[in-house]
């Protein structure tokens, strides 16, 4: 049988498409480029064998051989195409000059986009057809053209890799610093850089190269290294955008270039460039300052790397770069700064590890290196540094123990490490850190118990050790001879033992989160107010009314019924009060359920029960109907009385100020300080979330106002309040301020509000020296408080409308989030702080006297300013303590009449400025002798004189005394007087016009 015949072959595939990668190309003349063509049939699968042949649309612009590979010739275009078979298909190719890219960094360097001719410039054209350039017709470069062109800056230094430049002609231009070395590469024939400031750098190859150009026009003048140096540094940063740049790369001495500091010897010692829109990248010519002694570019948006080259300026004492963009690792070069004495690397985006290196800064006092990405360990080798005063690592990323090493900074004074991952015990070297007033290791992940030998640092004013959940156990009873502000345990399984001399201490420690020993049952009955927490109890405030919780719970599931209960109240052991409360209806909980108020034994005790030395006993089931087999207590406590922690508060005395401004003219600050009282319900807030019992409302007189800024308004109230002299809080209230709700100094009795319950509450907290909750972008948040997302973090009671539970996610007031009801940590820090500040007798207030009346502020650059002052009868306010902020009165020879030092209060919701009123009781000799007033700071500083500020306005009723109307708005000049007598706000008012310093009529007023 015949087999059958094979089947006939398929078909050879067939090219259908061809493609061609890259498309388009570009390539520069003399170089070369790989194209690949890839080819498909008509079901487009690819044919890998396909054969292909290439051309070039264009000979004289570029070739292609018959691999695909492309070389340019000359600058144009041409079309690559690739065959196969009947199939084809091409690219575009763009031939380029190889000096194109340094030809743009010139145009770049110079500030191209501002000369008087650019015609071509970065186009897509030959660069033989851009301004000014001469060229071959592979694009070389022969000739630059640019006279008299508007060129400013610098030449590049890549200028030298124009390899056929044969002719420079840049004269008649604003350019600075020195002509490029790379020049010296070049065969130029001619160069003409006259009318210039270009110079010529101290190199001896280079000015030789310069002596043999046969055509050369241009003053050979001799660079000043530093001064070429900085016009580097100029450019690298941005120059032509920093806010301030007086003089800057002009002829003027060096020592008038802003920001610059010189030495004797006229060297460069100091650049100070803080906060003054630096951008890009720190040159690596930023070594090349020998002398140089403090460098600061804090405060900017400088970018990249910090440079190595930094461990060069031997002679540094100060460097600050925090507050920018940092990238990358800190340079182990920075070791070699054996005169540093501060280093702040702060808020930059620093990654790696910290160099053992910085071990060898011998005179370093400050090391601030927080908010980064650091990593790994912190070195021991740290420890070396025994001038070291502060140390912040925090916010980072660090693992590890904190090095036993740190027990030889003997000067340490700050030691900061919260939010970073350091594990292990802490060792009892810290003992020996004998100068140390803060110990900050919060947010960790420490482990053990704590050292008795941390009691011996006898400085330590504050000790955070929260959110530590692996460090236990009883605090050494060693720790009663260190005398704490602040002493933060919470998130930890640390315990206070109840030795009642731990107690007493404890106790006077003003700010504080400790948890009892023997607390891990927690509280089986508590009375609460606002919020009460079973780990932390909260005080109570007299004879203000408390709800009673008993929380009764089985140790087995039963249907029995919560049981009647009995508490029975004695004040100092007398017997006061007895609450019966009936038998519940719901089943008995096995736990502890704070969340449902039917599932606790509740009561409402009378505010005239809750008194200080108040105790409590609670009976449950008094009259034994429950199963004893339940397990249910039967007394609560099992033997004794329960003390209770009732607080006496001071009396709050608050002065309304209300403001009308004169763009609306809106009377409702006015009618409701008319209505205001106590009780009003727009108190019902400041009244029971802030620890507040007796409450004295004063209503003071309308004040007009020509503006309604909140900071502006902040700083009359100020300004009233030290002209009256009174005493307790004063807050403004305005309907429609501008640029925040309401604004407070932080600790002070001034405040200034819009007219909104949780805002006048929120503001009276920041007095009571509570910041903000970090919830809403609050600014300046309190770090140590215990709840994430400003949660109030324990049970709240509502007592309005028969009363309800608050439950602990709510947001704190002092945060920017509803709803809003105040947390446990809040409430009791701010009654120990009101105890503490105005728990004292109140003085009364120092006699008016005539006094210099001086109001000044910082803005949040620290940049300083001074209101016209005024001569006025007021009781004295001079500063409470010294600072670094200085305000001097100084005679017409300059000598000094006085000199202030004073430090300035923290304002919450604001931007970081902060200002201040003093009342100076007048000298004999001021009036004649004080020619000026000065304010300083390290921000810098101001001078007023006579005549030298637009005029202010103070308008008092001659018969109280009170400030009646402040007016800013004023025209110059004589007139003022009588615009401001034209805008009173009624008759017969006392009109002070100020345009600086008094004049001889006020003085004799």
């Amino acid at each position: 049988m015949t087999p059958p015949a094979p089947p006939p072959p398929a078909p050879a595939p067939q090219p259908a498409t061809v493609t061609l990668e890259p498309d388009p190309v570009t390539v520069a003349a003399g170089d070369t480029v790989r194209m690949t063509a890839r080819v498909l049939d008509d079901r487009a699968r690819v044919i890998s064998d396909a054969p292909v042949a290439w051309t070039s649309g264009d000979l004289s612009v570029a070739n292609v051989d018959a691999t695909g590979l492309v070389t340019g010739l000359k600058e144009g275009e041409a079309t690559v195409t690739a065959t196969s078979g009947p199939a084809s298909g091409s690219a575009d190719l763009t031939v380029q000059s190889q000096d194109r890219a340094t030809l743009l960094d010139l145009y770049d360097a110079t500030g191209g986009w501002n000369w008087t001719a650019d015609d071509n410039w970065g186009a897509d054209e030959p660069v033989g057809s851009w301004y000014g350039v001469e060229s071959s017709a592979e694009g070389r470069v022969s000739a630059l053209h640019l006279s008299e062109n508007g060129l400013r800056g610098q030449l590049p230094e890549s200028l030298g890799d124009l390899e056929f430049l044969t002719e420079l002609r840049v004269d008649g231009n604003a350019l600075t610093g020195p002509l490029p070395i790379s020049l010296s590469r070049l065969a130029i024939r001619e160069l003409h850089y006259g009318h210039t400031m270009l110079c010529t750098l101290s190199d001896e190859a280079f000015r030789e190269w310069l002596a043999a150009i046969p055509s050369r026009e241009g003053e050979e003048l001799a660079c000043n290294e530093e001064r070429a140096d900085l016009a580097v540094l100029y450019e690298a940063l941005g120059g032509p955008n920093w806010r301030s740049s007086t003089n800057w790369l002009t002829d003027a001495p060096l020592d008038t270039w802003w920001g610059i500091q010189l030495n004797e010897a006229g060297r460069v010692s100091g650049i100070h460039l803080s906060r003054n829109g630096l951008s890009g990248q720190i040159p690596p010519r930023i070594g090349r300052f020998p002398h140089l002694r403090v460098l600061r570019f804090d405060g900017n948006q400088v970018r990249g790397a910090i440079p190595p080259e930094l461990g060069d300026l031997t002679e540094l004492r100060r460097l600050e770069m925090n507050g920018n963009d940092f990238r990358g690792e800190i340079p182990p070069e920075l070791g070699q700064l054996e005169n540093l004495e501060r280093l702040y690397l702060y808020e930059n985006q620093l990654v790696g590890g910290i160099p053992p290196e910085l071990g060898g800064l011998v005179e370093l006092r400050h090391l601030w290196a927080w908010n980064n990405r650091l990593e790994g360990p912190i070195p021991p080798e740290l420890g070396a540094l025994t001038r070291l005063e502060w140390l912040d690592l925090s916010g980072n990323r660090l693992e590890g123990p904190v090095p036993p090493e740190f027990g030889d900074l003997a000067r340490l004074r700050y030691l900061d490490l919260n939010r970073n991952r350091l594990s292990g015990p802490l060792s009892s070297q810290f003992g020996r850190l004998a100068r140390l007033e803060q110990l900050s290791l919060a947010d960790n992940m420490l482990a053990g118990s704590l050292p008795p030998e941390l009691g011996r640092m006898g400085r330590l004013d504050q000790m955070h050790l929260q959110n530590n959940s692996e460090l236990s156990g009883s605090i050494p009873e060693t720790f009663t001879s260190l005398g704490l502000d602040e002493f933060l345990t919470g998130g930890t399984g640390l315990c206070a033992p109840d030795a009642p001399a731990f107690q007493t201490w404890l106790e006077s420690i003003l700010k504080r989160r400790v948890r009892p020993c023997g607390s891990a049952g927690a509280a089986a009955a508590y009375l609460t107010q606002a919020v009460q927490s079973r780990d932390f109890p909260v005080p109570l405030v007299a004879w203000e009314r408390a709800l009673l919780r008993v929380f009764i719970t089985s140790e087995r599931q039963t249907a029995a019924t919560i049981p009647p209960v009995r508490a029975t109240f004695f004040v100092h052991g007398v017997e006061t009060y007895v609450a019966d409360i009936p038998a519940g209806a719901s089943a008995l909980p096995t736990e502890v359920r704070e969340d449902d108020l039917e599932l606790s034994a509740n009561a409402e005790i009378p505010g005239d029960v809750i008194q200080p030395g108040l105790e409590m006993v609670v009976e449950i089931d008094p009259h034994g109907t429950l199963d004893p087999g339940l397990g249910v207590a039967r007394r609560i406590p099992e033997t004794g009385r329960t003390a209770l922690d009732v607080r006496a508060m001071p009396t709050l005395e608050l002065t309304f100020i209300p403001f009308v401004w004169t763009g609306d003219n809106d009377p409702a600050a006015r009618a409701l300080v008319a209505d205001i009282h106590p009780d009003h319900e727009i108190l019902w807030q400041t009244n029971h979330l802030l620890p507040v019992g007796d409450f004295e409302t004063t209503k003071h007189g309308p004040v007009t106002l020509d503006f309604n800024d909140a900071f502006a308004v902040l700083s009359e109230v100020g300004r009233i309040r030290t002209i009256e002299g009174s005493r307790g809080h004063w807050q403004g209230l305005m309907p429609d301020l501008e640029g925040a709700a309401g604004v407070a100094w932080i600790g002070l009795k001034t405040s200034v509000s819009e007219l909104s319950e949780s805002t006048i509450a929120h503001e009276l907290g920041h007095n009571f020296n509570l910041r903000h909750a970090d919830c809403g972008n609050a600014p300046g948040p309190d770090l140590t408080f215990p709840w994430p997302n400003a949660a109030i973090g324990a049970w709240g009671y509502d007592p309005r409308e028969g009363g309800s539970l608050v439950p602990p996610d709510w947001a704190d007031l002092m945060s920017y989030c509803p709803p809003e009801w105040i947390s446990d940590y809040y409430f009791t820090n701010s009654l120990r702080y009101r105890l503490d500040d105005e728990g004292a007798p109140s003085r009364v207030p120092a006699p008016s006297t005539k006094s210099l009346l001086v109001t000044g502020r910082f803005d949040a650059d620290g940049v300083p300013s001074l209101d016209p002052a005024f001569v006025i009868d007021a009781p004295p306010a001079t500063p409470r303590a010294a600072g670094p902020y200085t305000l001097t009165g100084r005679r017409a020879d300059g000598s000094e009449l006085f000199s202030l030092s004073f430090a300035l209060p923290e304002m919450a919701d604001g931007d970081g400025s902060s200002g201040f009123t003093f009342a100076l009781p007048v000298q004999t000799e001021w009036e004649t002798e004080l020619a000026s007033l000065s304010l300083s700071g390290p921000g810098g500083r101001v001078e007023m004189r006579e005549g030298s500020e637009p005029p202010l306005a103070i308008l008092r009723d001659p018969r109280t005394g009170e400030v009646r109307a402040i007016f800013r708005d004023l025209p110059a000049g004589p007139l003022a007087r009588s615009v401001a007598d034209a805008r009173a706000p009624e008759p017969a008012l006392e009109v002070l016009i100020s345009h600086g310093l008094p004049d001889m009529a006020a003085w004799r007023r």
